[in-house]
């Protein structure tokens, strides 16, 4: 996280800077604050980023005798502590992402309308399906969210 900030500041600066290279800066600095929003997802939420290689390593009997356990607790309470921890993590991180792709796609959707007063339309154009793109990852984290249990055990299953 530490390097993610000053580098998508340094991309940013070059993309605004030099006109001729403009897109390559401005991809580069999307990666780069893709990967700030990884760091800070993985910083808030380290449990909820390790998740994915809970099951990974299972046998078959053992992994069907996992899922059996959580199905069991998520439809009959009450849900055991550790369960709880690793449901509240898992939504954790879905929050963070949804919160950070929002940002995302606000600040493309202010560079796409700073880009149409300038007449670059091909920019606009190419910022807005970005934005667009980044409202879908914040309406899939929302619906997660907002039911978890469908989603931690297809994870689980490994059909993530």
């Amino acid at each position: 996280m530490l390097l993610a900030v000053p580098l998508l500041a340094v991309l940013v600066a070059l993309a605004v800077r030099l006109r001729r290279f403009r897109l390559l800066f401005g991809a580069l600095a999307l990666v780069a604050a893709a990967l700030l929003v990884e760091n800070v997802q993985g910083a808030v939420s380290p449990f909820g980023t390790l998740l994915p290689l809970l099951a990974s390593g299972l046998a078959k009997p053992d992994r069907v005798a996992l899922l059996a356990q959580v199905r069991d607790q998520l439809g009959h309470d009450p849900v055991s502590p550790a369960l709880r921890v690793m449901l509240d993590e898992y939504v954790r991180w879905h929050m963070v992402k949804a919160v950070l792709c929002g940002l995302l796609a606000s600040v493309l959707l202010g560079l796409s309308v700073a880009v149409w007063r300038r007449r670059h339309r091909w920019y606009c154009l190419l910022t807005a399906l970005l934005a667009a793109a980044a409202l879908v990852v914040v309406a899939a984290n929302v619906t997660t969210v907002a039911d978890p249990d469908p989603g931690l055990l297809s994870l689980l299953q490994g059909d993530w």
